[in-house]
C-alpha cells in the first residue's frame, strides 16, 4: 500500500514539474518575440533620425525666412494620405498642384506618444522651414551620417508630439513604405520643389487616418455626376446619331430614287409628246 502511495505521489510531482517547465518555455518564447520586434525597431531607428534628435536640431537650427503670404500662396495647403502613401499640394479650390510619394511611420495608427513609430493624424501647420543639408544623424553605434534629412526640413506643429516634419531622405527606396519613426519622408527632389515653390510658414497640413478615402480633389476625383451621365448617355447618343445617319441615308436614297423616277417620267412624257407630234405631222401630210 505504501509503495502504491509513493508511486502516485511521484507521478503528481512529475506532472506539476512538466507544467512549470512548459510555462517557463512559453515565457521565453514571448520574450524572444518581444526582443525580435524591438530589434527591428532598433534597426529602423539606426537607419533614420529619432524624434528627440529632430527636435534638438530644429530648435538649434536657423530657420529659413518664411515666404510672404501673397496671392500666390494664399489658400495653399497640404494633404498627406496614408492610404495612397502620397502627399498632395492643393490650392484654395482643392485643385491639385503637385503630388509625390511618401514614407511614413513604421507602425500603423495615430501617434499617441513619442517613440511609438507612428505618424500623427489630424490638422497641423508648418511651424518651421530649415535647410537640413548639413544636418548630421548620430546613430546609436556612434556613426555620423549626413543626408538623412535631405536638403530641407519642414517642421510640423504637433503639440507635445514634437520632432515630426516633412523632409527629404538619403534612402529613396523607402518611399512608398512604412519606414520612419513618425516623420513624413519624400524624395529629395520633391522636398526641393515643396520648399521652393509651395511651402510657407503657417501652411495648413492635414494627415489622413489609416484607410481614409481620398477626398474628391479636382483633377484626381472620379468624374462628377453630370460627367458620369454624359459618359453613360454617350453610347445612346452614338446610337441616335447612327440612327439619324441611317435615316438620312435612307431618306437621301429615297430622294434620289424619286428624282430618278421623275427624270424617267419626264423623259417618257417628252418622248410621248414627240411621237404624238410626229403622228400629227404625218397625218397632216397624208391628208394634204
Amino acid at each position: 500500500m505504501r509503495l502504491i502511495c509513493a508511486i502516485c505521489l511521484l507521478a503528481v510531482c512529475g506532472f506539476f514539474a512538466a507544467c512549470g517547465s512548459k510555462s517557463q518555455s512559453d515565457a521565453v518564447c514571448d520574450d524572444s518575440t518581444q526582443v525580435t520586434e524591438d530589434s527591428v525597431l532598433q534597426q529602423m531607428a539606426n537607419e533614420g533620425p529619432t524624434e528627440d534628435e529632430i527636435a534638438a536640431l530644429t530648435d538649434s537650427a536657423k530657420q529659413e525666412k518664411p515666404k510672404a503670404l501673397d496671392e500666390k500662396y494664399r489658400g495653399l495647403h497640404i494633404y498627406v494620405s496614408k492610404t495612397t502613401m502620397h502627399l498632395y499640394v492643393l490650392d484654395a479650390n482643392d485643385s491639385v498642384l503637385f503630388n509625390c510619394g511618401i514614407a511614413c511611420g513604421l507602425r500603423r495608427g495615430n501617434k499617441t506618444a513619442k517613440g511609438d513609430y507612428r505618424t500623427p493624424e489630424g490638422q497641423f501647420h508648418i511651424s518651421g522651414m530649415f535647410n537640413s543639408t548639413d544636418w548630421v544623424h548620430r546613430t546609436r553605434d556612434g556613426r555620423a551620417v549626413k543626408g538623412c534629412y535631405g536638403p530641407h526640413f519642414l517642421r510640423l506643429a504637433t503639440g507635445r508630439l514634437g520632432g515630426i516634419g516633412i523632409h527629404g531622405t538619403n534612402s529613396p527606396r523607402s518611399i512608398g513604405k512604412r519606414a520612419s519613426e513618425g516623420c513624413i519622408r519624400v524624395n529629395s527632389a520633391n522636398i526641393i520643389t515643396l520648399f521652393n515653390e509651395y511651402a510657407y510658414s503657417g501652411m495648413p497640413v492635414e494627415v489622413s487616418a489609416e484607410g481614409a478615402p481620398l477626398p474628391a480633389f479636382k483633377g484626381l476625383a472620379a468624374p462628377k455626376k453630370d460627367e458620369d451621365e454624359s459618359v453613360r448617355n454617350e453610347p445612346v447618343k452614338h446610337e441616335k446619331d447612327s440612327l439619324h445617319r441611317k435615316e438620312a441615308s435612307h431618306s437621301g436614297a429615297a430622294d434620289n430614287t424619286e428624282r430618278h423616277h421623275e427624270h424617267h417620267k419626264s423623259a417618257d412624257e417628252n418622248k410621248h409628246k414627240q411621237e404624238e407630234m410626229q403622228r400629227e405631222a404625218e397625218a397632216e401630210s397624208f391628208f394634204e
